[in-house]
């Protein structure tokens, strides 16, 4: 079961963390957090 689990949700975050690592890119305000 946990294994079910993890398998979708490391489907989602793929998907989830490009959305994101997109949206830091073309917003500077967090831009300048991570650098």
């Amino acid at each position: 079961m946990i294994k079910q689990m993890q398998e979708k949700f490391n489907e989602y975050w793929v998907e989830y963390s490009l959305i994101l690592s997109c949206a830091a890119i073309l917003d500077s305000r967090y831009k300048l957090n991570y650098v």
